[in-house]
């Protein structure tokens, strides 16, 4: 009788667990970069988070700069990319520079840093772009703080090994 019990209260939680991620409002990813709301800057820094993702996937999130006008990105300056991301995520910090950029042109900029991450919920992500545009006659080295909120869902496993199945 004892283990019947311990195997309902098993079961009863981890039902409880799956109820309670599924009632929750739909997962969203978020970020932010504090040149996307300014349109002074001499330069455009789009960044596509991935879409919500299941334990062990690869997350990709994309950093994407072109320079506006007479700009161009300086192909003489260092890049770089530190990121920052959760205890969950695999690799847990990422240095991405000019050699690891995936495409890396006057007319555009694109970085691709990919994390693991292995458990539940939402991780939280930041760091900070560093890079530079220039004209004929100046060059403006920039630093932007980057963020972003990444979810991940249990909906990897099979139906067939979902906990009310096991």
């Amino acid at each position: 009788m004892l283990e019947i019990s311990v195997h309902k209260i098993s079961f009863l939680s981890t039902l409880f667990l799956i109820i309670t991620l599924m009632s929750c409002k739909s997962p969203s990813t978020e970020s932010t970069a504090s040149s996307l709301s300014n349109d002074k800057t001499p330069f455009q820094l789009i960044i596509s988070p991935p879409a919500t993702g299941k334990i062990g996937d690869s997350l990709t999130m994309t950093f994407k700069v072109i320079p506006k006008g007479i700009y161009k990105i300086n192909l003489e300056y260092p890049i770089r990319l530190d990121i920052q991301g959760p205890p969950a995520a695999s690799p847990s910090k990422i240095t991405i520079k000019k050699e690891g950029a995936a495409t890396f042109t006057p007319k555009e900029l694109i970085v691709k840093p990919t994390f693991r991450v292995n458990s539940l919920g939402k991780h939280q992500f930041k760091g900070i772009f560093k890079f530079s545009v220039c004209t004929e006659e100046q060059c403006e080295i920039k630093s932007e703080k980057v963020q972003w909120v990444s979810v991940v869902e249990l909906t990897n496993l099979p139906p067939s090994r979902m906990p009310w199945n096991i």
